[in-house]
């Protein structure tokens, strides 16, 4: 047997952890990673497993729609290249379902699993599987995403309709979370919900707690529109004027959208907020920052099922996170954390502050985050489906 494992694109966060995880784990040998040219191979390639790469090259759709929304300031030129780039982008979709059919043709793999980062993105995770599809050697095929699906577009209602419904003739669908299993169904063209399987990590101790004057909050994830730091600081300018300044915010996270990150500084500047707060951008090992802090905050508009809260629970740090994605299925309300309004800042404040105000429910839902994720979370059992899926 023989395994083509695809990826598109990656940055530093959750979806290339689980697929470093998943190729070091699962039970087959012979395994080739597709890996985009300009992908950031860092975090991917780290493994102690032996696997063969092979990168293509094709400029993709994500790639392209960077570049043109460089010019946003520039309202004419940009929808010159706008209209431009759809023009491009959609012959561009069908000529790299030939191009990696040509590439995969000659594999002499039995299967294929597509590792997709982000849904409806990775435009070549769809593509790159529809070629595997025309090639009678690659039985198995599987496509996996590791966000919340968001609805089909009105104005590429056809496009987006046989997209799905291509997907799923072709593969077996799988995501990380019931919640995104269910809104596939709600909010595309799939005829049933696909299985779920939770992503998992390593079992780690627990954490020392040790009371604290300072309330420690830590947010991880990169500097994007989507996760949505300014909250915290919205929240916590909330917090101050209330004479609570006994907080220190930490943020981890590499900077994704430069404008997204100079919002957030010119924020913290303009509130003086700065001794409140320290940015520590991208860390190749965040755990240490896990065991000295004393709650993780996730603030993203979407998320799949969040990677920074299974790594917060696997040293026993209570959350607080926004009603997102998979969320309800790591945090139970009031028992291990709480799940808040999305993007709302009051809603939040009020929640840090009960952990202000209530020191001793930090250890107290510290441990119950850990005892979840004990019982439900631990890489073996992440690892023991995707065996039996993909039957290894």
């Amino acid at each position: 047997m023989k395994l083509i494992y695809f990826v598109e694109s990656y940055v530093a966060g959750g979806s290339d952890k689980i697929a470093n995880i998943l190729l070091d784990n699962l039970n087959i040998k012979n395994i080739q990673l597709l890996l985009n040219k300009r992908a950031d191979k860092k975090i991917i390639l780290n493994t102690n497993k032996k696997i063969t790469v092979k990168l293509y090259s094709l400029i993709t759709p994500a790639e392209i729609h960077e570049k043109v929304n460089k010019f946003k300031g520039n309202n004419l030129v940009y929808f010159i290249l706008k209209i431009i780039s759809v023009f491009f982008i959609y012959p561009l979709i069908f000529y790299s379902i030939i191009y990696f059919y040509f590439i995969l043709r000659s594999s002499k793999s039995s299967h294929f699993f597509s590792h997709n980062g982000g849904y409806p993105g990775g435009i070549y995770n769809g593509t790159s599987l529809m070629a595997a599809s025309l090639i009678p050697s690659i039985k198995y095929k599987f496509y996996a995403f590791h966000s919340n699906p968001t609805k089909y577009r009105n104005y590429l209602f056809l496009f987006d309709f046989f997209w799905d419904k291509i997907i799923e003739k072709t593969s077996k669908i799988i995501t990380i979370s019931k919640a995104a299993s269910v809104r596939l169904v709600e909010l595309r063209f799939f005829n049933k919900a696909p299985i779920f399987i939770h992503n998992g990590l390593i079992r780690r101790r627990l954490k020392n707690f040790s009371s604290s004057i300072e309330l420690r909050i830590l947010h991880v994830g990169y500097f994007d529109r989507n996760k949505n730091q300014i909250l915290l600081l919205k929240s916590l300018l909330k917090l101050t004027s209330k004479n609570l300044y006994n907080i220190h915010l930490t943020f981890i996270g590499k900077t994704v959208d430069k404008k997204v990150r100079n919002d957030f500084d010119e924020f913290l500047k303009n509130h003086n907020l700065n001794k409140y707060v320290k940015v520590e951008g991208f860390i190749d090992n965040v755990i240490p920052y896990y065991y000295n802090n004393d709650l993780l905050i996730c603030s993203s508009f979407v998320e799949g099922f969040s990677l920074s809260i299974l790594e917060a629970m696997s040293v026993g740090l209570p959350i607080i996170s926004t009603d997102t994605g998979g969320v309800n299925e790591q945090i139970k309300n009031g028992k291990n954390g709480f799940v808040v309004k999305n993007n709302n800042s009051n809603d939040l404040a009020k929640k840090i502050q009960y952990f202000y105000d209530n020191r001793d429910c930090i250890e107290k839902m510290g441990k119950e985050s850990h005892q979840i994720f004990n019982d439900k979370f631990g890489i073996d059992k992440m690892i023991h489906n995707y065996n039996s899926l993909l039957g290894f």
